[in-house]
């Protein structure tokens, strides 16, 4: 209930600065599709097995909505213990895309065995700011309210809580930019403070470049930079660093 009272502001006034901008041109959508699968086997001094997939479906050049699911997935092991073992699902709704500022509702799904999380779900309602909308580059700032829930598998005698229901800030950026005609550097940055503890946050960036190769395949190279600043006990690392390099195919 508290969060609904936080939030209606934030949708009336998102709503009331969609009514006064300008009607948007485009009138139709196209569903694209992307997967990328990348395998890394390492041997020597020390062992590492690592697979990375991400899938992808997305609803563009709507003039209403802008749908777009995601799930991914990482498991590694290193020395036959398990390294990673990362699974992932979200689902983004953002309304008037093609608009300056944009409402968007945000789901996420994550189950992290290495820091002791069950489950994190999360539900994010904020708006964004576009602020390039023409040409070939996109960049846009968001701002919204998040509540999120957490199921711990807690060690033998510990004393921290089970589950964990917070309310945080969500500050996100988003940008796009073709550095030639078949080569894309994308971003995406989002930080997420306690809301009334700012010191306690999570913070996610992801750096990417695309190279087209064909048609439909691309050659990708991504580094993921994560860190919680107040993991479980019983987790000895703040920051989690991923690089990998796969073939995406691209369908639409």
């Amino acid at each position: 209930m508290n969060l609904a009272i936080r939030i209606l502001p934030l949708l009336l006034v998102s709503a009331a600065a969609l009514r006064a901008q300008p009607a948007d041109s485009t009138e139709h959508g196209r569903w694209v599709a992307d997967a990328e699968l990348s395998f890394t086997d390492m041997a020597g001094n020390k062992s590492l097995s690592l697979l990375s997939t991400d899938l992808g479906l997305r609803l563009l050049e709507n003039k209403r909505v802008e749908i777009a699911v995601k799930g991914s997935a990482r498991y590694g092991k290193s020395e036959g213990d398990v390294a990673v073992s990362i699974y992932q699902g979200e689902f983004n709704l953002r309304f008037q895309p093609r608009r300056e500022l944009s409402p968007f509702l945000r789901t996420t799904l994550q189950h992290d065995a290495v820091r002791l999380l069950d489950l994190r779900a999360a539900i994010a309602v904020g708006a964004e700011v576009n602020l390039l909308v023409e040409g070939p580059s996109t960049m846009t700032l968001g701002l919204a309210l998040l509540q999120d829930y957490e199921s711990r598998d807690l060690p033998a005698g510990s004393t921290a809580a089970p589950t964990l229901s917070s309310t945080r800030f969500n500050l996100q950026f988003r940008g796009a930019t073709p550095l030639t005609t078949d080569v894309t550097l994308d971003h995406s940055s989002q930080i997420q403070p306690v809301a009334g503890d700012l010191a306690d946050y999570l913070l996610t960036s992801q750096t990417a470049i695309k190279v087209k190769l064909t048609r439909t395949l691309a050659f990708q190279t991504t580094y993921t930079f994560n860190r919680d600043v107040s993991p479980l006990p019983g987790v000895e690392f703040r920051n989690d660093r991923t690089l990998t390099t796969g073939l995406v195919v691209h369908l639409e």
